[in-house]
């Protein structure tokens, strides 16, 4: 994501016309719906993820949390993506 971002940035200032404000939300609504994609396989840990007391507690609240919040994550990077155009 950050070559994608950085590839982006040095063609600008190379001079290649590139339209930055609807290049950078498709770039970060792919990675919302990357994110939203792995998520769900997350298993409990102390390290990435969701990490609330709540979360942490229970196996089965961290399995729903990430489940709800993969969903999320994809329809907000859909809605990223479609609303750059």
């Amino acid at each position: 994501f950050v070559a994608v971002i950085y590839t982006l940035v040095a063609m600008s200032g190379l001079g290649y016309q590139i339209n930055m404000s609807s290049s950078m939300p498709v770039a970060i609504g792919i990675l919302f719906i990357g994110i939203g994609f792995y998520l769900p396989s997350i298993k409990q840990n102390w390290m990435c993820g969701i990490r609330t007391p709540w979360t942490l507690g229970s196996e089965l609240v961290w399995n729903k949390t990430h489940s709800l919040a993969g969903k999320t994550f994809i329809i907000g990077g859909m809605v990223l993506v479609v609303g750059s155009f």
